[in-house]
């Protein structure tokens, strides 16, 4: 990698995990709370 020449091949490894990891983590919860939000508790009826 040109970024980073002097990183061991294992920390490039690790912190392209890392970023990944995170950035499923966050669609995961994205996507729990637009599920979340259309989950309505039922309502009585309106009088």
């Amino acid at each position: 990698m040109t970024l980073f020449p002097d990183m061991e091949w294992w920390v490039r490894v690790g912190t392209l995990v890392v970023g990944f990891a995170l950035v499923a983590v966050g669609g995961w919860q994205l996507s729990r709370e637009i599920r979340g939000r259309n989950r309505r508790p039922d309502q009585p009826p309106q009088a």
